[in-house]
């Protein structure tokens, strides 16, 4: 297909020069939208990749502390069915509940047994748990502790 080249010559007259512009534009020689798309795009995508980052690491945290609260509660139950059960064991019931969270970001494990004089037994544990971002300067801190604490009383 043969395209006619078109030379922009301004007419004398104002009728010739809007005659000379519309036929331009008719053409698609004038108005070229091409790449508006991938203008739009390169300005969007930084805002929208962020945000995608922002809700995985709030989901993370907030799923790494419902993990936290179940694994200390079992643990909790587990002392309060075990009587003889240390500190130590205590610890490792607790980490071998962990899915996702590491092991070694368990910073405190403190465990609290009472014998009252009705012979009813109540234990507290409470935790320390540093949980590590992904992506640190999305969030603007490396690390966050989460503190739990679970207590148990039988009667």
């Amino acid at each position: 297909m043969r395209t006619a080249r078109l030379r922009f010559t301004p007419a004398i007259a104002f009728g010739r020069s809007c005659h000379v512009l519309r036929t331009l534009r008719t053409k698609g020689l004038v108005s070229n939208n091409s790449g508006a798309a991938g203008v739009e795009m390169a300005l969007v995508f930084p805002f929208f990749l962020m945000l995608v980052l922002f809700i995985f690491e709030a989901c993370r945290f907030l799923y790494s502390q419902a993990e936290l609260s179940h694994a200390l509660h079992g643990t909790t139950r587990h002392a309060m069915v075990i009587t003889d059960s240390s500190s130590d064991q205590l610890k490792n019931e607790l980490t071998k509940q962990f899915s996702i969270l590491k092991k070694a970001n368990l910073q405190s494990f403190n465990l609290t047994q009472n014998v009252n004089a009705d012979y009813s037994r109540s234990i507290t544990i409470s935790v320390a748990y540093r949980f590590d971002f992904l992506v640190p300067e999305l969030i603007g801190m490396d690390n966050i502790t989460i503190n739990k604490q679970d207590k148990f009383l039988s009667e």
